[in-house]
């Protein structure tokens, strides 16, 4: 009896372990995915607000430079060689705003691509563990479900191991 409950419990640690290193596995691919998916976007917005700032300076300069006639002017023939060149700095302004959207939405897009990229590795990275468990299992012949369902498990990524049902009979054979 005390060897029956000594099994017992090696099973249940082996696959307790089996179970905690899938979840500590699929843990580090997924912090590891967030990460780049962190870095990725931190470098885009780092991109977006370059291009902002940038553009402040550009136009906090023009505005500074045509403060700075506005305040020398001192009869009403200045006042009216003032006049176009605000309207043009207004105009110039216009333009740019809408140059730096642009160019923002054009770095907004390349990020987007990346992330999706991104994702698109890991899924095809999961999807070619599984596909190489399912070639794998339907290699092996004259198997039971149970025991198909087992060595599948042992070949699968931890990432799709955990949808798998999880039974005794599977633990077992495991």
């Amino acid at each position: 009896m005390l060897h029956r409950n000594k099994d017992i419990r090696w099973e249940s640690t082996t696959m307790f372990e089996q179970v905690s290193n899938q979840f500590l596995s699929f843990g580090k691919q997924a912090a590891e995915t967030l990460l780049k998916a962190n870095a990725i976007a931190s470098e885009g917005v780092e991109k977006v607000l370059d291009v902002q700032l940038k553009t402040m300076e550009d136009r906090f300069s023009a505005a500074s430079e045509l403060f700075t006639m506005a305040s020398e002017a001192r009869d009403a023939e200045a006042f009216k060689t003032l006049l176009p060149k605000s309207v043009s700095m207004v105009k110039d302004s216009g333009e740019k705003l809408y140059s730096t959207s642009q160019e923002i939405f054009g770095i907004v897009v390349k990020t987007n691509e990346a992330l999706g990229e991104l994702a698109k590795v890991n899924f095809e990275s999961a999807n070619g563990a599984v596909k190489k468990a399912v070639k794998a299992a339907k290699a092996v012949k004259g198997t039971g479900p149970v025991e198909m369902i087992a060595f599948t498990r042992r070949h699968l990524s931890p990432v799709t191991c955990y949808l798998l049902p999880v039974t005794q009979q599977c633990s077992a054979s495991a």
